[in-house]
């Protein structure tokens, strides 16, 4: 589905745009990863951060990365997903003590 539009989605492949529309946690694209793919992979990776001692560490990601972390973090997860709307090239903070 990368690069076309939810119009285009939505005419070539009803279904699977119900879906994702029923299940946006866990739905899978053809070739993608669900958010709750996301999750676990962006979990990791801050969990393995955490162990390092006076880290600071400059994550460059997509709008998806940011919606689901900051949705988990804020407990609105998974219906808050799209509540969460980052701009190009804006900065999220983030400790994680």
């Amino acid at each position: 589905w990368e690069g076309a539009t939810f119009d285009r989605i939505r005419q070539t492949c009803p279904r699977a745009f119900e879906d994702r529309g029923r299940h946006m946690d866990r739905f899978r694209p053809p070739g993608g990863e669900s958010f709750d793919d996301v999750w676990a992979r962006v979990l990791g990776f801050f969990l393995d951060l955490r162990r390092e001692e006076d880290t600071r560490v400059l994550a460059v990601t997509h709008a998806g990365v940011i919606r689901v972390l900051v949705s988990k973090i804020l407990g609105i997860y998974p219906k808050g997903l799209f509540a969460i709307r980052p701009e190009y090239g804006q900065v999220w903070v983030l400790s994680l003590f």
